[in-house]
């Protein structure tokens, strides 16, 4: 019976366990670092501020990584990489992107129709969506367009903030509010719907399947890193970080969630692949008689 309580413990063990949360930081000295994408194993990061106005790459698998610049700008914000663009908004106000295809391209401006600085990108069915805090919008524009023009999809949030799709819906942190909600994209005149609102300034939004992740705190608040479960309603969060200063940004390749620290002027990831065993797979043919 020992054997088999032993056995059980560990069972559970394996069947609820995940990574524990250890923050790793991966570049420091940076200048207000911003903006995250990532494409296999290069980590593109804005940089504003003093000593910033640039993109810059690294390599994650590289132990001692040494930033390359991509390209420089005017305070460039939020990115979004679809091959062969690297999209990025900034403070000019504008829209550009950069084809990382053509060795030593310039970036090419979209868009500087945008009625205040225009922040996290992010793209559905060919359009891209972006929040302008300042002037509470989320608005979106067609980069492939003869002429794009910016179109207004939603107003009068409280500071709008980061923005990430899973299918037809667009989520995004109201920071004024205290808010994560989200809108249905196929529908002509959106209203927002609440998903979650128990995280102090909610940040960044990075979805890897149906787990939303989120930033939250400010230069005057602690810095936390949350994990939502959308599949249940209302959704459930667990706070998987603390401590942190100034979490921005977020983006992740499916084990690893990468994050800026603005306010250390660092760039750091978070384990979030799981480590447990598929409790069916464990327990088939199990039985006390035959431990």
């Amino acid at each position: 019976m020992l054997l088999m309580r032993t056995f059980f413990t560990v069972l559970l063990t394996l069947a609820v366990s995940v990574l524990s949360a250890q923050v790793i930081d991966i570049l420091t000295g940076l200048s207000s670092p911003l903006g995250l994408a990532i494409d296999g194993e290069t980590l593109y990061f804005s940089e504003g501020g003093f000593d910033g106005d640039k993109i810059s790459a690294i390599n994650i698998n590289d132990p001692n990584p040494i930033p390359e610049i991509v390209t420089t700008g005017d305070g460039p914000n939020g990115l979004l990489l679809l091959d062969p663009y690297l999209y990025f908004t900034d403070d000019a106000p504008s829209l550009q992107r950069l084809n990382l295809s053509i060795p030593g391209a310039v970036p090419e401006v979209i868009s500087t129709d945008f009625a205040s600085v225009p922040f996290d990108v992010a793209a559905y069915n060919g359009e891209l969506y972006i929040s302008v805090g300042n002037s509470s919008q989320i608005v979106k524009v067609d980069p492939n367009a003869v002429n794009p023009m910016v179109e207004v999809v939603i107003e009068n949030l409280s500071s709008p903030f980061g923005l990430a799709v899973l299918g037809d819906d667009l989520y995004f942190t109201q920071q004024g509010t205290d808010l994560i909600s989200k809108i249905d994209l196929t529908v002509a005149a959106p209203e927002p719907e609440t998903v979650v609102n128990t995280i102090d300034l909610p940040g960044a939004l990075s979805f890897t399947g149906n787990t939303l992740y989120c930033s939250s705190g400010s230069l005057n608040s602690e810095g936390k890193i949350h994990r939502i479960d959308i599949d249940v309603m209302p959704a459930t969060v667990e706070e998987i970080a603390n401590g942190l200063e100034t979490p921005r940004l977020l983006i992740n390749n499916g084990q690893d969630l990468y994050f800026a620290q603005v306010g250390e002027g660092k760039i750091s990831k978070l384990g979030i692949g799981a480590s447990w065993l598929p409790l069916d797979l464990v327990c088939e043919n199990t039985t006390p008689q035959n431990l």
